[in-house]
């Protein structure tokens, strides 16, 4: 188990060493990072993956406040700051779609199926 400190919150997080670009996972709302536990290990044949309990889910964190946009969107950028992934891939599902676009100028980047990758 692996946990990252941002302030005064603590955020559960797993990775499957892999080649290739820097992939976070994120899960969807009232789920966790084991949401991908089937998936990550065979993605992590071409990318090195990271899953992440985000705030107020899994093992994170659950503070009484910060559970905005703006606040999820820092926790990720933060995250993969202090984890040193400057060109990361982000896959996420449902409602965690409004990360991408709060955080689409640092982090945001769209893998397309003939290996090309595009900055949004």
């Amino acid at each position: 188990m692996s946990f990252i400190k941002l302030d005064n919150y603590s955020f559960h997080y797993h990775h499957y060493n892999g080649d290739g670009p820097d992939l976070v996972l994120l899960h969807g709302l009232a789920s966790n990072l084991n949401i991908w536990n089937l998936v990550a290990p065979v993605l992590s044949q071409n990318f090195n993956v990271y899953t992440l309990d985000q705030r107020g889910h899994g093992l994170s964190s659950k503070p009484d406040i910060g559970y905005d946009f703006d606040s999820i969107s820092n926790d990720l950028t933060s995250i993969c700051s202090k984890l040193n992934l400057h060109s990361t891939l982000i896959q996420t599902y449902m409602f965690r779609f409004f990360v991408f676009v709060s955080t689409k100028q640092k982090y945001l980047y769209i893998y397309h199926p003939k290996n090309k990758i595009k900055n949004y």
